[in-house]
């Protein structure tokens, strides 16, 4: 072998050598092999390829020898190996983590935010509404006229709505006024023609919301008490619902604050909330999940705290309810007001 300058590298036909400092040493370099550093300032190393084609080399830090693997979301990759064929991707679950693939939801169907800490979900919106697999009702109550009803079948005692605000159109009022034991009811589609009683929702076929928006002028006191009801009910002549979903208030039901009742062949599931009825606009929302096997309840976008039920949720049949039952006294025609009701319930298996 010639002599080579000083720091110069030997190339031989058995590989490439480091320089210890007074001659050169090392084994041969594995064909396809990377050539990194070695343990010392004097010494050579290798790193192999990885058996995937287009796996980079990653640094291991200061103290290791880089390796082909994945790219961290740090050094510009992606932290993962493989995705989800056709599945969106989506950023990790920290500003450096690995990013993910949500579901691929069915045809049709639009990506959607579920909020801020969970990945976004395939669901059907406003716009590519499909009556086979949501059901959507909404009654703004406009041009209601003594029993003239609007755009669905209630049975009511409700009249015409003399009361008017700005921003809350269709306004109609509950009458239970002047007689003890009467009641007003807006009951969705309860009263078709020939057929009494007649609900048209059986829970479990999908998840279900239901929303009223209603304003109590007067609260219930000893002197001129009633019961309010809001949910979901199957009956119309009663305080309590044989079956439903409901909310219930009265000056003396719970110190004056909201029951959530869930009610099943009329035995029912109780629980007092610690939110206190209170005169103003409000928004009553219950909540079915798709199975029917927990019901959730809250007032003004807020949960309430003994919020889900999940015994007693009824099977027979219930429609959307809004009930005002004088108990004592005289109520006003203008103590309960209903501005809004909707329904949406998407079917979990489309028709």
């Amino acid at each position: 072998m010639a002599t080579t300058p000083g720091n110069a590298i030997n190339c031989t036909t058995t590989g490439i050598t480091g320089f210890t400092g007074t001659g050169f040493t090392g084994t041969p370099v594995t064909a396809h092999n990377i050539i990194i550093g070695g343990s010392t300032s004097s010494t050579l190393a290798q790193a192999a390829p990885s058996a995937t084609s287009g796996v980079p080399v990653i640094s291991q830090g200061a103290s290791a020898d880089p390796i082909f693997g994945t790219a961290e979301v740090a050094g510009g990759g992606t932290g993962d190996t493989s995705f989800t064929a056709y599945s969106p991707i989506c950023g990790g679950t920290t500003t450096t983590g690995a990013l993910q693939s949500t579901t691929l939801g069915a045809s049709g169907t639009v990506l959607t935010s579920t909020g801020t800490g969970s990945l976004p979900t395939f669901q059907t919106i406003s716009g590519t509404f499909n009556p086979s697999a949501v059901i959507q009702v909404a009654d703004d109550f406009l041009g209601v006229t003594g029993t003239n009803l609007s755009l669905y079948n209630w049975q009511s005692s409700f009249i015409s709505g003399a009361v008017t605000e700005s921003g809350h159109p269709g306004i109609v009022q509950l009458t239970a006024a002047g007689v003890t034991g009467s009641a007003s009811c807006v009951c969705f589609l309860t009263n078709l023609t020939g057929i009494s009683n007649f609900p048209p929702f059986i829970l479990g076929g999908g998840a279900m919301s239901v929303d009223w928006y209603f304003k109590i002028n007067t609260l219930s006191t000893g002197t001129n008490r009633y019961n309010l009801v809001i949910g979901l009910g199957d009956t119309s002549t009663a305080a309590d619902q044989v079956n439903g979903a409901y909310f219930k208030y009265s000056d003396n039901l719970n110190s004056g604050s909201w029951q959530i009742i869930t009610a099943k062949a009329s035995t029912r599931t109780t629980s007092n909330s610690n939110l206190a009825a209170a005169t103003g606009w409000h928004h009553a929302n219950v909540t079915v999940n798709a199975a029917a096997t927990s019901i959730a309840y809250s007032m003004d976008g807020v949960a309430i705290n003994v919020s889900p039920i999940a015994t007693n949720i009824p099977i027979a049949a219930v429609a959307p309810i809004f009930f005002l039952g004088n108990v004592a006294g005289t109520n006003a025609t203008t103590d309960i007001l209903i501005d809004l009701f909707t329904m949406t319930q998407t079917l979990t298996t489309p028709r």
